[in-house]
């Protein structure tokens, strides 16, 4: 395979700058002051591109991918905030005073969510000073009185956290998840404690984008009654999720079509086509008519992504569909690869830490696998009836994006819909139908008949659209969960993917022989751990806010123990990946109060737990104890507040360890905490350390 390197600069300068990004976030430390080296590649990468020797050329490759890798370096310490000499974390007390404006969009929940960007901070109003850096605020929801804006600055008193860490195994890190956005500390804030001091001080075009948002949101809202489908039209045209309830997502995430409600790539290149054959009505060889067509294009493309809410995914595809047009203007080909590595390069510089973001990773995979194997799909299936054959190429765009997205998406989301290829049928097309309608609606809004009859058009496809998503995921199947591989394996499919490719190219078929061995290493190396995992057993022990949930793994066999009133959405959020990664595929539930369970390896009544010789003790409220002789167990779990005097507990009952969970209050974990430490007995406080966890022979 000869590769033409030519035509591909940016992937060339891209990996270095990819490397030099992970070895600044894992190993910072050692890479900081490769920063001072940058002056002097620069220098020598001038005397080796110039020079006349051509002894010396050969040098220019190893410098650049040296200045390359320390500039990668650079740029990623450098956009860590928290490492600004004013940066608001410098000066945090018990309770500060903050003046700041809000950079993002409140969403509804619970509670009011905000991104607040801080300018000034001081422990009273009179001593505010100038600050940087990003925090996150909830307002709680139903005192709010003002309605919060983009751009609105305000002033409140209000005890700033940390985030904190991840307190579940293979739990979602929400601490990594905001660090990579620059944002180390949330607060929570009541009526009385903040006030609205000002309003439009974001930025002007940000502001203009979302009264526009706002302005569509309201055009939809009145013309689409049903809130399921006025929810769905919301999220695909506007880019606003608020709306779509659980279940919605639950059917579009478990089919496969998840992406389709937010916007992103594929609404940006339907956006283009729409675009394309609106100024393809104007023909022209005049170079300034079509200079304004081409700005008139990228004013579009952009003024779409600045309406939906500037999505990180929406600007990926803006900036690759943007160079795809700057390059058409200037007729010069443009290889595809490169342009995507030119995309990569363009926004890692604005932020490497985007770099580690799932969509942006998905995006990029997702758009080279179609590029390079749909073609390569569809030609194994000739089908002549232009419709059916119409439908296959929407098949195959399907499965060529799955190919290269397939790993990825096991290691972060551990779940495969079975019936994608459904779900791409119908919401591909009928996200191009939906656009169009939508745009048409905003069009014609100002005259009603005609408007109505278009949201009712609109209005019965989506409600179409929604009805087939509904009976994709009835199908017996529909959804495998639980998958778990390692970063090891998803590197190695990518090896494989990788030599096939080059098999491909280079028509050796040998190499499909290694892929194909390869393929078996990692089924092996799969199924050797799964063996593993069955001679395995544990005891759990989760953190989740006022829940108890215990986990009993006797290799793949789970028994769980949780408070009745523990809801699933609470325990999947605490235990789900955990369970996954032991590979779980029977589980028995129960609860404290009314469950008896008396198996093989485990037994539990009465507060009392036996599971392979380790015993707990776990008092109900009602319990009485009155033991003529002390009970020697391992473990005491103190939970829902309990509230036995510790002394008449510890009197009956002799633990080696005692463990309080997330269920307890502060003032009863800070009760049982100082009780503990004067009588010198050991604790583990799963609400400070996380989750509790003890391997059993």
């Amino acid at each position: 395979m000869n590769i033409n390197w030519h035509e591909i600069p940016f992937i060339r300068i891209l990996i270095p700058l990819i490397i030099g990004i992970i070895t600044a976030i894992y190993f910072q430390p050692f890479v900081e002051p490769t920063k001072f080296l940058i002056p002097f590649l620069f220098v020598f990468l001038m005397l080796f591109h110039f020079g006349k020797r051509f002894i010396l050329r050969p040098f220019f490759g190893i410098t650049l991918f040296l200045f390359l890798f320390c500039f990668g370096n650079f740029i990623t310490i450098n956009n860590q905030e928290i490492r600004d000499k004013d940066h608001y974390s410098n000066y945090v007390t018990d309770s500060n005073f903050i003046e700041g404006k809000i950079i993002s969009e409140p969403v509804d929940g619970n509670s009011i969510k905000c991104e607040i960007e801080l300018n000034k901070i001081g422990i009273n109003k009179d001593s505010l000073f100038n600050c940087s850096g990003k925090i996150i605020i909830y307002f709680k929801k139903e005192l709010i009185k003002p309605e919060l804006n983009y751009g609105d600055l305000i002033i409140a008193k209000i005890k700033l956290n940390k985030i904190e860490p991840v307190k579940n195994p293979y739990a979602f890190n929400f601490k990594k998840y905001l660090k990579l956005k620059n944002i180390n500390y949330q607060g929570f804030l009541k009526q009385s404690d903040w006030k609205l001091i000002n309003k439009n001080k974001g930025n002007i075009i940000f502001n203009y984008a979302i009264k526009s948002r706002q302005h569509f949101n309201s055009i939809l809202n009145k013309y689409i009654k049903s809130e399921n489908e006025r929810a769905v039209a919301n999220a695909l045209i506007l880019g606003n999720k608020n709306e779509l309830t659980k279940e919605i997502k639950n059917a579009y995430a478990g089919t496969g079509a998840i992406h389709v409600l937010a916007v992103s790539g594929l609404h940006v290149g339907i956006i283009l086509i729409i675009l394309n054959l609106f100024f393809g009505l104007i023909k022209s060889n005049n170079k300034t008519i079509n200079l304004f067509k081409t700005l008139l294009m990228l004013f579009g493309i952009w003024g779409f992504a600045l309406i939906t809410g500037a999505a990180p995914s929406v600007i990926r595809a803006a900036t690759m569909l943007s160079l795809v047009i700057i390059g058409k203007q200037l007729n010069r080909y443009s290889n595809i690869y490169n342009t995507i590595a030119a995309a990569a390069f363009m926004m890692l510089l604005w932020n490497p830490f985007q770099l580690f973001d799932v969509g942006f990773q998905l995006s990029f995979l997702a758009l080279i696998g179609i590029i390079y194997f749909q073609p390569i799909v569809y030609k194994r299936w000739y089908i002549h009836n232009r419709f059916f054959d119409w439908i296959w190429k929407l098949a195959s765009v399907a499965i060529a994006a799955q190919i290269t997205t397939l790993p990825i998406s096991f290691y972060y989301f551990h779940q495969f819909p079975v019936y994608f290829l459904l779900s791409g049928v119908v919401v591909i097309p009928a996200a191009t139908i939906i656009l169009w309608l939508g745009i048409l609606l905003f069009v014609f809004s100002f005259m009603p008949s005609i408007a109505v009859a278009i949201g009712y058009a609109l209005e019965k496809v989506l409600f179409v659209v929604n009805s087939l998503i509904y009976m994709i995921m009835q199908l017996p199947g529909s959804l495998i969960k639980g998958i778990w591989i390692g970063v090891g394996s998803v590197f190695l499919l990518y090896f494989i993917v990788s030599i096939f490719i080059y098999a491909n190219e280079t028509k050796k078929t040998r190499w499909l022989v290694y892929a194909t061995i390869l393929f078996l290493v990692f089924n092996i190396n799969h199924s050797f751990q799964a063996f593993n995992n069955l001679n395995n057993s544990n005891i759990q022990i989760y953190h989740s806010h006022k829940n108890s949930i215990i986990d009993c793994f006797n290799g793949n066999h789970l028994t769980s123990l949780t408070n009745k009133r523990a809801e699933a959405s609470n325990i999947n959020f605490a235990a789900q990946n955990n369970r996954w990664a032991h590979r779980v595929k029977k589980h028995s539930k129960n609860n404290f109060i009314h469950s008896i369970v008396d198996s093989k390896d485990l037994f539990f009544q009465n507060g009392f737990l036996n599971f392979k010789g380790k015993t707990f003790f776990i008092p109900l409220q009602d319990v009485i104890l009155n033991s003529p002789t002390p009970i020697k167990v391992d473990y005491v779990l103190i939970r829902d507040n309990c509230r036995i005097d510790p002394a008449q507990l510890f009197a009956s009952i002799h633990p080696t360890e005692v463990i309080l969970d997330a269920s307890n209050h502060k003032w009863t974990i800070e009760k049982w905490v100082r009780y503990l430490k004067d009588a010198e007995m050991q604790y583990y406080n799963i609400v400070e350390n996380g989750a509790w966890e003890v391997e059993v022979d």
